[in-house]
């Protein structure tokens, strides 16, 4: 089972919490979608571009290279693979939804939801599949 401690992860009360198996990954991708592809001198392909694409017109064509860029992203996160990224668009409040199915190393399969917008990215949930 993978474990792992992130510091920066506190509770209401302000502990830190120990995170194990999925919510690590869930954490790692988080954190991911939160970085601006070269804001980090030192690891300039880490974060993601994606907000780049959150204005375009959504059309099928944005839908793949926000598919594309989504999977570059999240391979970072080298605890877990992806098996596969389905993206649909709303335009009418211009929210891209992306299902994507993970198979962390050594344990199960997870079903992962992940909502664009233009104010932020959020992981509203996941479950086993």
């Amino acid at each position: 089972m993978i474990e792992a401690a992130y510091s920066q992860v506190e509770t209401a009360q302000g502990d830190f919490q120990l995170l194990t198996g999925i919510e690590t990954i869930i954490n790692s991708y988080t954190n991911l979608l939160s970085i601006r592809r070269g804001s980090y001198p030192f690891s300039p392909d880490m974060g993601t571009d994606i907000y780049k694409y959150i204005f375009d017109f959504l059309d099928d064509y944005s839908v793949e290279l926000i598919e594309q860029e989504l999977k570059t992203t999240l391979q970072q996160e080298n605890r877990a693979i992806i098996q596969s990224i389905n993206v649909t668009m709303d335009p009418i409040f211009s929210t891209i939804y992306a299902q994507v199915t993970v198979s962390i190393i050594n344990t199960a399969k997870y079903s992962i939801t992940i909502n664009l917008n233009k104010n932020l990215s959020t992981i509203t949930g996941y479950q086993l599949v």
